[in-house]
């Protein structure tokens, strides 16, 4: 018996013996290798976490940020205003602006107005500077023959207004004259709460321009200015007529 007793105790001791695990010591070399993997893995692991910290930053930015809808809705913009007639949006954080004569009528008013300075004359035929207004947008198909009612003035309106300054210079004579083209229409405004019989008439297009010249040919350069600026306006008519026609 205490033989088989023996027998068993070396027996259990040469298994413990046979599953223990035996650690080799690295060489300096490998152990190098070995801290510079794992310091490389460490400095990867830093990185990652990094980046998931700033994409979640990146988010919460943007959710405080307001859409450029919301920006266009509140007027949020530092740009420079477009300073012009017509319709105007925010684009690329810009405003930027254009006329719009899509669906205008094509009887449309007009009237000439030409100013002096007190006491100075221009020896001007104005009755025939209109008619000749008139005549280039009835090239166009416009009907200029309208007329207001009690409660209804007669728009659209093309206006030519003509502002002339004399100059005068010892025996020398000249003029500048600052000379704009207009187109008045009724509109409404959320400000304002008018009577049925009242308009509220803007001005929906503009072109103006100035000119300087000497005594002589200034009536020749202002005709000729007036026509111009009257092929800018049935220009862009004829252009908009064109697409509402499509």
């Amino acid at each position: 018996m205490k033989k088989i007793l023996t027998l068993l105790s070396l027996f259990i001791v040469s298994g413990l013996a046979a599953t223990t695990t035996t650690t080799t010591p690295l060489s300096p070399a490998a152990q190098a290798k070995h801290n510079a993997q794992m310091a490389e893995k460490a400095k990867a692991a830093q990185k990652a976490k990094q980046a998931a910290q700033s994409l979640r930053d990146s988010k919460a930015s943007e959710s405080r940020k307001p859409s450029s809808d919301a920006e266009n809705a509140l007027g949020e913009s530092n740009s420079t205003p477009f300073p012009h007639t017509g319709v105007v949006a925010l684009r690329n954080g810009t405003w930027v602006g254009s006329d719009d004569l899509y669906n205008i009528s094509s009887n449309i008013a007009v009237s000439f107005e030409l100013t002096l300075p007190e006491g100075k004359e221009l020896k001007i035929d104005q009755l025939a500077i209109k008619n000749s207004i008139i005549e280039q947008l009835k090239k166009k198909g416009i009907n200029t023959d309208v007329s207001g009612t009690s409660y209804q003035p007669p728009l659209p309106l093309f206006s030519i207004q003509v502002m002339v300054l004399p100059i005068e210079t010892g025996d020398e004579k000249g003029y500048t004259a600052f000379c704009g083209a207009y187109l008045y229409e009724p509109v409404t405004l959320k400000r304002v709460d008018l009577d049925k019989d009242v308009t509220y008439q803007a001005i929906t297009w503009t072109k103006e321009t100035m000119i300087a010249t000497p005594g002589d040919p200034f009536k020749e350069r202002l005709t000729k200015t007036i026509e111009s600026l009257t092929t800018n306006f049935t220009e862009r008519y004829q252009y908009f007529r064109n697409l509402t026609t499509k």
